[in-house]
């Protein structure tokens, strides 16, 4: 009789710690907490407000969509983008996933700025496409296409949706998404300089490029944009949690940005302040967000640059 007391106790008492959190939380802010409230629910989607003033459509089934909800999604990066990218510029957006970075993007270069957005899954982009009209991005494009070395029809790899993060052009080897593999998408692939040849480009001023493994292919595929004068800031994701799936790998990325003539900084910090250090050439990177920067952009960093400091890319389970 003692035990079953003792369990109605536990239970009475975790109720009150589950209900005393929740008020808490309400109390702080009312609005994330019903947000929070439906996800839990499966109420979704809902629209989050973020920092950068724009809204982005959170889902109950999307890992990222709850780092989002905190406030805990590559904060450090979206600070740095908002130092650098300025009304009037050029965006490249290579997998966009829920359209984070487009979203952002879009409304920081302004009416007469351009963001191009690539989400070759049908699910992410349908997404994204969902935030774009939300925020009422008329700079915006949207391609439901993968950004690659060449101009073709490719095989996407799309996994779970919790696991949308890792959906790869080539094997799934991220260790969170080995074994969630959902189908296979034919999708079609755009090459970088073709791209922009179509579009008639005179400039790109930041690429970010977070495509789970194919990094390497989206920078061969703009060898004659990464090698030019006028060559862009790039924001891109080094890991050998993906790599392999394609045959490449962080160190192999990391050489093509050199051999384009870049310097690579990791980016740390978070929200309020960040801080870009020498990225040392390593043989295994198992998760690391760079900035590659060309000397006639350098300026746009401030004196966020640390020219003495060595930086070890930091491994993330997030990656």
């Amino acid at each position: 009789m003692q035990r079953g007391n003792t369990g109605e106790k536990r239970l009475a008492s975790g109720l009150v710690g589950t209900i005393t959190g929740v008020l808490t939380r309400a109390m702080a802010d009312p609005g994330r907490e019903y947000r929070r409230l439906r996800l839990r629910l499966n109420l979704s989607p809902v629209l989050q407000p973020l920092p950068e003033g724009v809204g982005v459509y959170l889902y109950s089934d999307d890992v990222i969509s709850g780092r989002l909800l905190v406030g805990e999604f590559e904060v450090a990066v979206r600070r740095l983008l908002g130092d650098v990218l300025k009304p009037g510029m050029t965006f490249i957006d290579a997998g966009a996933n829920l359209g984070v970075y487009t979203a952002i993007a879009g409304k920081l270069v302004g009416p007469q700025g351009k963001v191009y957005a690539f989400e070759p899954s049908e699910r992410e982009w349908r997404r994204a496409m969902k935030t774009v009209k939300a925020n009422k991005l008329a700079n915006v494009e949207l391609h439901r296409a993968a950004l690659a070395d060449r101009d073709a029809s490719v095989t996407l790899t799309v996994c779970d949706a919790m696991c949308a993060a890792y959906n790869s052009l080539g094997s799934v080897t991220h260790g969170s998404a080995v074994g969630h593999v959902s189908h296979v998408e034919q999708v079609p692939c755009r090459s970088l300089d073709s791209f922009i040849s179509e579009k008639s480009l005179k400039n790109v001023d930041v690429v970010k490029i977070d495509v789970e493994g194919s990094e390497e292919l989206v920078l061969r595929g703009g060898r004659k944009l990464f090698s030019s004068a006028g060559a862009p800031i790039v924001l891109c994701e080094l890991s050998d949690w993906t790599a392999p799936g394609l045959g490449s790998s962080a160190e192999r990325v990391w050489d093509l940005l050199a051999s384009y003539g870049y310097a690579i900084y990791a980016i740390s910090g978070d929200a309020t302040n960040y801080e870009l250090s020498p990225c040392e050439r390593q043989s295994r990177i198992e998760y690391a967000e760079v900035a590659a920067v060309k000397t006639h952009r350098v300026g746009a960093f401030g004196s966020r640059i640390d020219p003495c400091g060595a930086a070890s890319p930091n491994p993330a389970s997030t990656g």
